[in-house]
């Protein structure tokens, strides 16, 4: 009876041990690798990975930061990917993910080779998208000038062709017309087009103005030839 009672009372102290916190004091440092910690908590080592936190389980896996105000936790999602949410639910409510193909700031912006902002979508397209308005003090398209309009034989349509072409399409020549653009206008091939048709312009004005000065010196050599004949 007395040994059953020993293995009992030996039996209980496990249990308890087993489930047993290490605790410590409110006050002062604890230290590890180091006898004189300088933090609550002072890690010292010369290997590799320092400290490990890891949860058995292939779910969500945080660490809490916390003042009497705030709270956040940084951790790592179930799908591979570390994040900062205002929940332990890193998985489905990170605002800052981090992943080895993109960099995500839910739901502003997002960042995987491609940028993009406000698009609602974590695999932009294009180099740069944005959904909304860009204020810039300034915008660089590089492409090349049509200076090739003021080359010999570049074929500059007459006012009266151009007219006829807006009568019968809706539209500049050399554009498209909004049904086929669909609300897409390319920056650069916009740009390249209107300096074009700018350049174009001028040639047919320096025409107008040609025909306007031969006009003028007919109409001079006209009044002459009418005061000689007065």
């Amino acid at each position: 009876m007395k040994n059953l009672i020993l293995t009992f009372i030996l039996l209980a102290f496990v249990a308890i041990i087993s489930n047993a916190q290490n605790t410590f004091p409110t006050s002062g440092f604890a230290g590890s690798g180091t006898t004189t910690p300088t933090a609550q908590l002072h890690v010292r080592s010369n290997q590799a990975v320092v400290a490990r936190i890891e949860r058995s389980l292939n779910q969500n896996s945080a660490i809490l930061f916390n003042n009497p105000s705030n709270e956040i936790y940084f951790g790592l999602a179930s799908s591979g990917f570390f994040g900062f949410s205002a929940s332990a639910n890193i998985q489905g409510q990170a605002f800052l993910k981090f992943d080895p193909t993109f960099v995500e700031v839910d739901p502003v912006a997002k960042f995987n080779g491609n940028v993009g902002i406000g698009i609602g979508s974590a695999t932009p397209t294009n180099a740069l998208e944005v959904n909304g308005t860009i204020l810039a003090e300034e915008i660089k398209v590089e492409d090349a000038f049509p200076d090739y309009v003021f080359e010999e034989g570049y074929d500059v349509p007459s006012l009266e062709e151009e007219e006829a072409f807006i009568k019968e399409n809706g539209h500049l020549m050399g554009f498209e017309s909004a049904k086929e653009m669909d609300g897409e206008v390319k920056l650069g091939e916009v740009t390249l087009r209107q300096q074009e048709k700018i350049e174009t312009m001028m040639l047919q004005l320096i025409e107008l103005n040609n025909r306007l000065k031969a006009l003028e010196a007919e109409n001079a050599n006209l009044k002459k030839e009418l005061s000689k004949n007065k």
